[in-house]
């Protein structure tokens, strides 16, 4: 998908696209991802 977001590359969507980002999607809202930081330290998101 980072090709997509290069200069002078043509702007194809297709299924390979969309499978990827779908996997993208379910990675990023799984639990893990969406966990509370722990502990009482400041943290920089």
């Amino acid at each position: 998908m980072t090709k997509l977001t290069q200069k002078k590359i043509k702007f194809e969507w297709g299924d390979k696209q969309e499978a990827v980002f779908q996997l993208l999607k379910q990675k990023l809202c799984s639990a893990p991802i969406l966990a509370l930081p722990e502990g009482s330290e400041d943290f920089i998101v």
